[in-house]
């Protein structure tokens, strides 16, 4: 049981990390348009903006893939844990 617990400390961390990740790829993906945005003064305090389709896509696309690197890290942390540690193959 002791021999284990390196191996959980350093699978919560890496599932911890995935999460935090994929939650961040979520915001990107969602947030693109705003990102997108440049915002100018159209004077009185009222701001206009054009929003550039391909920064749009970018950010979508660049959210997406930190999304999925957030998931593949976290279905490893999860894989991992359902083995007990062990490598795959050894029983």
């Amino acid at each position: 049981m002791v021999a284990t617990l390196p191996d959980m400390n350093r699978t919560t961390t890496v599932l911890a990390i995935g999460v935090c990740v994929a939650v961040a790829g979520v915001a990107l993906s969602i947030g693109a348009d705003a990102l997108a945005t440049r915002w100018q003064p159209l004077g009185a305090g009222a701001w206009g903006g054009t929003t550039d389709p391909q920064s749009r896509q970018t950010y979508h696309t660049l959210g997406i893939i930190v999304l999925c690197f957030g998931l593949m890290l976290t279905a490893a942390a999860a894989w991992r844990w359902m083995q007990g540690g062990r490598p795959a193959g050894v029983a």
